[in-house]
């Protein structure tokens, strides 16, 4: 296993900068100072100015960027955000919750498309069987 990086202004343990928070999960540091002021993201000031965020909360960010909100799977299949709530409630849309929250993986809608699949004509022109 390869030495952890140095950090040049004192040890400040499993605790990242903003920049190194964005790499990690591959977003720019104006959308990690956003789920910061949100409060999606707990963050530390150990400094006057600097911003730190413990490794565990940027790996937990990095493992639900991919998730969608009630909203936008509404949006996505264009159907009221009542409908994906009694969806959820009766089992028929798989979730994650966070805390009070839901969130959907692609992957769960996709799920969901497949088993809720019509015999209409398909985009490519093929019928289902």
């Amino acid at each position: 296993m390869p030495p952890a990086p140095k950090r040049a202004r004192g040890d400040l343990g499993d605790l990242l900068s903003v920049a190194e928070v964005a790499a990690l999960c591959d977003l720019s540091e104006w959308a990690v100072r956003r789920h910061i002021r949100a409060g999606d993201l707990p963050a530390v000031r150990p400094g006057a100015r600097a911003l730190r965020v413990r490794q565990a909360d940027a790996e937990a960010l990095r493992d639900t960027e991919g998730l969608m909100t009630v909203k936008d799977v509404a949006t996505r299949l264009r159907v009221s955000a009542d409908s994906v709530y009694r969806w959820t409630r009766d089992g028929k849309l798989g979730h994650v919750r966070l805390g009070a929250q839901y969130r959907f993986r692609p992957a769960d809608l996709v799920r969901f498309l497949e088993a809720n699949a019509t015999g209409g004509a398909c985009a490519d022109g093929e019928g289902a069987a």
